[in-house]
């Protein structure tokens, strides 16, 4: 069983080297298309109290029908039970226990359709050979209790033989709604299907699963839930899949807790409706992890034009995905702590992500969070140890958190840019943008720092930049509208595409281009006349050009800006200072001259 050895770490928050300063920018009202948590439009994060009942929690029964299973044939002390050969059938309402073991047998159940079974396994071992260890035929619900101190065994072995109109593809397939729960074990393996299937719900309240399969590890229709338990997942494709073609308000996975371990050949959680992720723990390896991401052959000629070509992208032919979180409606995450390792984006959804909290340490082959309509934080620890670029969707909404991402391409990304959602960086979209209200950023890019093809505002919050050096690329880049009018914002990077706020700012902002080149780790300070700093930055990345705002700056004042051992004083004849080199949209982003 392949498993993630990695102990969760202390994400890296924003401290030294990053700022000094004495307050904190007023935040401003946003004009253009800004999307808020409310999450307009789209589903809302389920709640717990909707998709479990008091029976879902039920792991002790007082009275039951034994069923001991054995080769020679097995035998129950009571009815509803019918045994045929190595197939035991339950066709009636009520509660079994099992043990004992079937070296190629079967569990049936086939009740009336309003009726509700419990299967309580005490170190059951059955194996199947072309077929489930254990079919839900028919009924309302069947619950699987594992025995506390027990451990029991589902195998399915060979290619499956279909025996009726059901496509039987799994260890444990239910044609009706099942709970999993108990305080034992189960080992679950499939040699060339999936591990537990229900083609309605699915939900986990308790015990412990290993689960080994050639395609997907859980599986459901409908509703894919967990409250509990323990899960380390094997699996060819997807590790946790819920879909539902026929209605796009079903296929929801959620999570309130657990323990997860899922190494996936594809999606490790994947789901066609809204995937909620409240509380757990998550391990999770995608398609063999970030070192497996496809290569991005890349033609680089900055703003002027900047279009990529790909090899291996996805194709009608190669449609395949490996990302560790997908949804094809909405990602919402409050709270849980997680590590991914991913192939392709870490999270990823086709509509809206959402994270008001939980702590993210995320290594990524694409993004680390992708949404193709908005993407919002809120709250949240996230370190971004690698990846090509950090975070990217239409609109980007940044109101809380504490974000630290590293970036082979750009860090912010607002309409794709160099992405799946536009390949050309140099077109401007209106509805494309980045807000920044609140919360902490520390970003270092190879490509643009922040690149929206719209509009980019900065009203508060605490942001630093470590640009690229010598490339096309800048530490900011906007198309339409650049704004400050709050909080603390400085980057630094190559001097080629040099960008400062635009005039419709109403918090002050200096651009300045320094005389040398310096290095990363040469200390960026900005001093009042008194010698108190406003901005003190420690850029990670080598360095010519730097941009800083604060709400502590003053039109008329003063200022001494120090890099390395240079220095220059910047009177700040206006609210923008200092002239970029780099093409500007309709906003004047290149701002007042002086300094």
């Amino acid at each position: 069983m392949k498993k993630i050895v990695a102990a969760l770490t202390a994400l890296v928050v924003i401290g030294t080297g990053l700022c000094s300063c004495s307050k904190k920018g007023e935040t401003a009202v946003q004009s253009e298309k800004t999307v808020t948590t409310a999450l307009n439009g789209t589903p809302s994060a389920v709640l717990k109290n909707e998709l479990f009942s008091d029976k879902d929690y039920k792991k002790d029964y007082d009275s039951f029908v034994t069923v001991e299973l054995s080769d020679s044939g097995s035998t129950a002390d009571g009815n509803g039970v019918a045994v045929n050969g190595s197939i035991v059938t339950v066709n009636a309402a009520g509660a079994y226990l099992f043990n004992g073991a079937l070296s190629n047998g079967q569990i049936i159940v086939d009740v009336k359709d309003n009726e509700k079974v419990q299967l309580i396994f005490d170190n059951a071992d059955i194996t199947s050979e072309g077929s489930a260890a254990v079919y839900v035929k028919n009924g309302d619900k069947v619950f699987f209790v594992l025995k506390e101190n027990s451990v029991s065994r589902f195998t399915s072995k060979g290619e499956y033989i279909q025996a009726d109109e059901n496509n039987v593809d799994s260890a444990v397939f239910s044609k009706s709604d099942i709970t999993f729960t108990g305080n034992g074990s189960a080992e679950i393996t499939s040699e060339t299907g999936h591990g537990i299937v229900s083609k309605d719900d699915l939900k986990f309240t308790g015990g412990s699963y290993n689960i080994t399969s050639a395609k997907k590890g859980l599986s459901a229709n409908d509703r894919l839930c967990f409250d509990g338990g323990n899960y380390v997942i094997d699996s060819g494709t997807d590790g946790v899949h819920c879909e539902n073609p026929e209605n796009t308000e079903l296929g929801i996975i959620y999570a309130a807790s657990g323990e997860f371990d899922i190494v996936s050949g594809n999606d490790c959680i994947d789901g066609s409706g809204t995937v909620t992720l409240a509380g757990g723990s998550f391990k999770l390896i995608s398609g063999g992890g970030s070192v497996n991401a496809e290569k991005k052959a890349e033609n680089r000629f900055g703003r002027f034009g900047d279009v990529k070509n790909y090899e291996n992208t996805s194709t009608e032919e190669n449609t395949e995905s490996y990302k560790a979180v997908k949804s094809d409606a909405s990602v919402v995450v409050s709270d849980g702590e997680f590590i991914i390792d991913s192939a392709d984006d870490a999270v990823h959804s086709n509509g809206i992500v959402s994270v008001n909290g939980g702590n993210f340490e995320i290594t990524a082959g694409d993004d680390a969070f992708h949404a193709d309509d908005t993407l919002e934080i809120s709250d949240g620890r996230i370190n971004i140890i690698a990846c090509y670029e950090g975070l990217e969707a239409s609109i980007v909404n940044i109101s809380g958190g504490e974000t630290v991402l590293t970036a082979s391409d750009d860090g912010i990304n607002a309409a794709g840019g160099n992405d799946q959602l536009h390949y050309d960086k140099f077109a401007s979209d209106t509805n494309a943008g980045i807000n920044i209200t609140d919360g902490s950023l520390k970003i270092r890019a190879d490509g643009d720092g922040i690149d929206s093809n719209g509009f980019l505002n900065v009203s508060g919050g605490n942001t630093f930049i470590s640009g690229p050096f010598g490339t096309g690329n800048g530490a900011m880049d906007y198309q339409t509208k650049g704004t400050v009018s709050g909080g603390v914002f400085a980057a630094a990077g190559s001097s080629e595409m040099s960008m400062n706020f635009d005039g419709n700012s109403t918090q002050c902002s200096v651009l300045y281009n320094f005389s040398q080149d310096h290095d990363a780790g040469d200390e960026i300070r900005l001093t009042d006349s008194s010698g108190n700093i406003i901005v003190s930055f420690i850029p990670e990345n080598r360095y010519r050009s730097v941009v800083i705002s604060s709400a502590d700056l003053k039109q008329g004042e003063v200022y001494t800006l120090t890099a390395g051992s240079e220095s220059a004083d910047i009177e700040f004849t206006d609210i923008i200072v200092g002239e970029g080199t780099g093409v500007m949209g309709s906003g004047g982003g290149m701002g007042g001259k002086g300094g």
